[in-house]
């Protein structure tokens, strides 16, 4: 195995690991959990040339930097749609959307933006959850396994949420 393919494994599944610390962590710990995870998913994704993911996870440290940063839900929201749009943008002016992906890491991208967008309100889990499905067919097609590994138990974890969350009476 090159090294630069286990720096790149080293990086996505580290930064997998930390942000799925992130979802039990205090709320101090899991900002800082839901923008340095994303970070070295990208750094992953980046060593292993996969645009879609290094596009994804610029969204999500976007969202995990206004995190960080206590930017209000409403001006987070519209920077987080705003990158969204520039890399959909990126994606389909710059040809990486190949015949043999699908549309699958394009609309899983989408979903995650309006989830990330739409964070403080209820429906955020759902399409997050959603958002996981065509992103984990689109990981695995281009044999990006430590992103499947991270769709599927990232999937678990927002699967338990909406179904053990009961809704405000």
């Amino acid at each position: 195995m090159r090294v630069e393919t286990l720096l790149a494994n080293a990086f996505a599944y580290g930064g997998m690991i930390i942000s799925l610390a992130g979802v039990r962590a205090k709320r101090d710990i899991q900002k800082w959990c839901f923008f340095i995870g994303p970070l070295l998913l990208m750094a992953g994704a980046y060593l292993f040339g996969n645009t879609v993911f290094i596009l994804l996870q610029a969204v999500i440290v976007l969202a995990g930097l206004g995190g960080v940063l206590n930017l209000k839900p409403a001006l987070l929201s519209w920077l987080t749609m705003l990158a969204a749009a520039l890399a959909l943008a990126v994606l389909s002016t710059g040809g990486y959307v190949r015949a043999d992906w699908g549309l699958t890491g394009p609309v899983g991208l989408a979903l995650v933006a309006l989830g990330v967008a739409s964070a403080p309100r209820p429906m955020s889990n759902h399409l997050l959850f959603w958002a996981g499905v065509p992103l984990f067919i689109f990981s695995i097609i281009t044999h990006a396994w430590p992103f499947a590994v991270l769709n599927f138990l990232w999937g678990i974890v927002l699967l338990h949420t909406m179904l053990t969350k009961r809704p405000h009476s």
